[in-house]
């Protein structure tokens, strides 16, 4: 394992009814859905714990289903010392609530639970490559090309920037406190999401005009973004295709089954 003074944040929250992978499978949330025989949280959360000793351990998801479902896992969970916190009605509100109750001033690495084929190898590549740059927050992404090129099933649409066309990774690195004003003013942006006359605002009308014309790379996008918040945001280009398949739907689901099964 690795020491490195690293707090860790995992949103486990759903889209509720119209969670496609809830309706798939039956389950009360989708940190219960199992790939390859064991549940995501238990996969993303074991992961987590096998890299690094973490100094805290939080996760923002349904304890009331887990606690119901799954009282096995809950009780290792909690010997891990993972706290639980409440979910709130959208990614980056669950994403403040997490990263707040963290008391030390290191870094803190926020993830997602349907980031199922997470492993060591992709943990260390972003861990070292984020804090080697001088940035507040940076932001994990995979080449699209990559991605097709390994999962040509999977079903991707990726950033198609100056520099080549990306796909997130759920990977996000907060290297100060001060890093969260980020995540609030994204929570601000999310609110409007039904109005694009506000986040085109939120986000400046030249960077989107450069993104249209095909003049925007992915630096400078995300560059453009934290001097919104009055903070340094970067990206990190990950080598691992898999790293960029989230398990979010019955396909990503048979997807990521194949990859286990395949390295088995």
């Amino acid at each position: 394992m690795n020491d490195l003074g690293l707090s860790v944040v995992v949103l486990a929250g759903d889209r509720g009814e119209d969670d496609a992978l809830r309706a798939h499978t039956g389950l009360p949330c989708k940190a219960l859905v199992r790939l390859h025989g064991r549940p995501l949280l238990e996969r993303v959360t074991t992961a987590l714990d096998t890299f690094a000793p973490a100094s805290e351990r939080i996760l923002v998801g349904p304890a009331a289903a887990l606690e119901v479902a799954e009282p096995d896992l809950c009780r290792k969970l909690e010997h891990n010392g993972w706290r639980m916190v409440a979910p709130q009605p959208s990614p980056a509100a669950s994403a403040v609530a997490g990263i707040e109750v963290c008391r030390d001033d290191h870094g803190v690495l926020l993830t997602t639970i349907d980031h199922a084929l997470l492993n060591t190898d992709i943990l260390a590549e972003f861990i070292d490559g984020a804090r080697a740059q001088a940035a507040d927050i940076v932001v994990g992404f995979a080449r699209f090309d990559d991605v097709m090129s390994a999962y040509p099933e999977s079903v991707r649409t990726g950033w198609k920037l100056k520099d080549g066309r990306f796909c997130g990774c759920n990977l996000f690195y907060l290297a100060n406190p001060s890093a969260v004003s980020l995540v609030r003013f994204w929570r601000q942006v999310e609110q409007h999401r039904k109005k694009p006359w506000r986040i085109v605002q939120a986000i400046g009308k030249t960077t989107l005009l450069r993104y249209l014309l095909g003049a925007l790379t992915l630096e400078d996008g995300l560059k453009a973004l934290g001097q919104r918040a009055g903070l340094r945001l970067a990206p990190f280009v990950l080598s691992a295709p898999r790293a960029a398949i989230d398990v979010d739907s019955p396909a990503d689901l048979e997807l990521a089954e194949r990859i286990i099964a395949s390295a088995s």
